[in-house]
């Protein structure tokens, strides 16, 4: 008996989890999607990523903390 693909697979393996955790939110996640700060080259998830769409480059929440305080917009 053949079965069809979408009967084993119930979640996408993007979401499934993997070896890597976060290190902001603690969850786990599949290395192929990790994201790496540009600034100080720190892992994190997707989800956990902020985009500096001046620099199309994705950083941190802590660098990207410090870079708008640099700028002034911090409170």
């Amino acid at each position: 008996m053949i079965r069809d693909a979408r009967e084993t697979a119930t979640i996408p393996w993007w979401l499934e989890g993997g070896g890597e955790r976060c290190p902001v939110c603690l969850t786990a996640y599949a290395y192929e999607v990790e994201v790496r700060c540009a600034a100080c080259d720190r892992p994190s998830c997707p989800m956990c990523a902020v985009r500096v769409a001046a620099h199309c480059e994705r950083v941190c929440f802590g660098c990207a903390e410090a870079e708008e305080a640099a700028a002034g917009g911090g409170s």
